[in-house]
């Protein structure tokens, strides 16, 4: 089940958008931000039970956030996890 953050918002979706505005809205962040982080972890298909120990955090070094867009919430996050930005 991979999870990835990124830093933050361009465009928001109405809580009452239709499935095309909400994956417009999604495809834009996706193609305008820099990803920071991508987290993979594996599950026991019949239980949906994540596997003992089998995970991976991989962080990107090319995001900077004195340069690149983000909001205040995923850098707080970020910097809480011991991720030096």
């Amino acid at each position: 089940m991979p999870v990835i953050e990124f830093s933050g918002f361009l465009r928001f979706t109405s809580r009452h958008a239709s499935e095309v505005e909400r994956y417009s809205d999604r495809k834009y962040n996706v193609d305008n931000l820099r990803i920071i982080q991508l987290g993979i972890a594996l599950f026991y298909a019949i239980v949906n039970q994540p596997m003992p120990r089998v995970a991976w955090q991989i962080n990107f070094s090319d995001f900077d956030p004195d340069v690149d867009y983000c909001s205040p919430e995923p850098m707080r996050m970020l910097k809480n996890s011991g991720i030096n930005l």
